[in-house]
């Protein structure tokens, strides 16, 4: 079915083509590649970290939803996240830094990720669930800056409009939750990073144990280390659940609101983009796939 050659790639594999076996499990969430902890101590021995709502003695969990310490000769390591859910630098300001306060005008609101172009258009970078909302219906709308809940208000607050979003699907693999919106005046925007001070360099892939940091609205700059890698989980929205792989797990790094900050290696090179959270984990989509999906480039500095 596929060919996975040495330890950490079998893990990828089976994150990617076997995760039912632990999805289908009550409490978990999600799986991926990590490193094992023991007695609150790395060993960097690659396991199949297992996301759960909740640890619970062995004894309290009816057998069928047990998660094995062994699956397939490799170990496990079982996390506790709590619920995942989707995602303070809220003043009205301009030309508006990445990082702050973005949304529809009838809607909640997240972050502003990081500005993007086609060659053609300049574009702002976040979540098709803070842009979009999975909707067609809200091509065109106008993004304002602060969100709704700020005060923001079109057209005063207008600083983009709806272009592009990438459709969630329930049916099959999700990748990236992403969407763009085409810049109205060059003036209003600026790529470099509130609290960062400086634009994004360049692109980075992701490695456990990497250190990296984040602003966004609400928990503004925050640090953390990379965890997990090709994970797959369900994401709860809209009253439905949407299934991620290849995702990107870091320690805790946000909360609601943060959606759509660009994660950074610590040379200010973009590794993801923040889709959601829970108690103890941030999740990521890979930068790599949010560009390609939507066939943009980083705006460097």
């Amino acid at each position: 079915m596929y060919n996975c050659c040495n330890l950490s790639e079998r893990i990828l594999c089976i994150a990617k083509y076997e995760y039912s076996f632990f999805l289908n499990k009550n409490n978990v969430l999600g799986l991926g590649l990590g490193q094992k902890i023991k007695n609150g101590f790395n060993t960097f021995q690659p396991c199949i970290t297992v996301f759960v709502r909740r640890k619970l003695p062995s004894n309290e969990i009816p057998i069928n939803d047990l998660v094995p310490t062994l699956y397939k000769y490799i170990p496990t390591d079982v996390i506790e996240t709590g619920d995942i859910t989707p995602s303070s630098l809220t003043a009205r300001i301009r030309p508006v830094p990445c990082g702050y306060s973005i949304g529809l005008p009838k809607g909640s609101g997240g972050t502003l990720g990081c500005l993007v172009t086609d060659a053609r258009f300049n574009y702002i970078l976040s979540c098709n669930h803070v842009l979009a909302q999975n909707s067609s219906e809200f091509i065109g709308n106008p993004i304002v800056q602060p969100s709704k809940k700020f005060g923001g208000k079109a057209p005063n607050d207008t600083i983009a409009n709806l272009s592009i979003f990438i459709k969630l699907k329930t049916n099959s693999d999700n990748r990236a939750d992403c969407a763009i919106a085409k810049i109205s005046s060059s003036s209003n925007v600026t790529k470099n990073i509130a609290l960062l001070g400086s634009p994004i360099k360049g692109i980075s892939s992701g490695k456990i144990g990497m250190n990296v940091q984040k602003v966004g609205y609400y928990t503004e700059k925050t640090t953390g280390r990379i965890t997990v890698l090709g994970a797959t989980f369900n994401m709860p929205m809209w009253g439905k659940s949407y299934r991620f792989v290849d995702q990107i797990w870091t320690t805790k790094m946000d909360d609601k609101g943060d959606s759509g900050s660009i994660l950074l290696d610590m040379h200010m090179n973009a590794v993801g983009l923040l889709m959601g959270g829970g108690s103890q984990s941030t999740v990521y989509n890979p930068i790599k796939k949010v560009l390609s999906s939507l066939n943009v480039e980083i705006i460097t500095g």
